[in-house]
């Protein structure tokens, strides 16, 4: 800010590109849009902290396939009991989802990383 680096080297430093170096200036200088009044530092936080991913499952979707999970198809690994929702109901869900639903009710335990 007080232009004692180049934008260059700060993307450098940071691993990131020139450009989102640039609109990381503009944001914390306020510059640009007119409804944004956050500065300085707050102004660098993402506005859309705190909210709920875009991305995340329905909650009576997850709902259904937890109790799916815990049913008849507790043996099952990720792959598999990803299939079984959409032959038997037409429900999507991935197998990194199942996983993850599987590791949060206990019925599937991760792989300890190599190292």
């Amino acid at each position: 800010m007080r232009g004692e680096l180049r934008q260059a080297r700060a993307a450098e430093l940071l691993g990131i590109g020139v450009r989102q170096v640039k609109r990381l200036v503009r944001s914390y200088r306020c510059e640009g849009e007119a409804s944004v009044v956050q500065r300085g530092a707050a102004g660098l936080v993402s506005r859309r902290r705190g909210r709920a991913s875009n991305r995340r499952l329905d909650s009576g979707v997850a709902t259904w396939v937890k109790g799916f999970l815990l049913g008849k198809y507790k043996d099952f690994g990720p792959a598999l009991a990803a299939e079984k929702p959409v032959e038997l109901e037409g429900i999507a869900v991935s197998r990194e989802t199942v996983r993850r639903l599987q590791i949060e009710l206990g019925v599937w335990k991760p792989k300890r990383r190599r190292h």
